[in-house]
């Protein structure tokens, strides 16, 4: 299984709500997006996988299914957060975080050594 939301199909969430906790099913076309395969979701070294998170910053489109795990988990954290009010809304933030070079240029900021 997996550790986060995932686009290989419907995921169980608890939403808490104050006093009360309620169960409840997010699907990834609740965020406009295509269900994935495991196999795309796979990472591999280390070295493979900082690849993969290079191309996800660099090239969202060519990394499209790993691209859409991260939004619909980024998503789910604006909607937690009360950032934004639905899955959809927020996974149009996240993703435009993502292709706009925000995130490319929040990565750089953090890996920029200071003097």
């Amino acid at each position: 299984g997996f550790d986060e939301l995932s686009t290989v199909g419907a995921n169980r969430v608890w939403v808490v709500d104050r006093q009360t906790v309620s169960e409840r099913v997010v699907h990834p076309r609740e965020a406009g997006m295509d269900l994935s395969a495991p196999a795309d979701l796979a990472g591999g070294s280390a070295d493979e996988n900082a690849r993969l998170f290079t191309s996800l910053i660099d090239e969202p489109d060519q990394v499209a299914p790993i691209a859409d795990i991260v939004v619909l988990n980024a998503a789910a954290a604006l909607v937690v957060s009360g950032a934004q009010a639905d899955l959809a809304s927020a996974a149009d933030a996240a993703r435009h975080a993502l292709t706009s070079g925000r995130v490319q240029e929040l990565h750089a900021s953090f890996t920029t050594r200071r003097h």
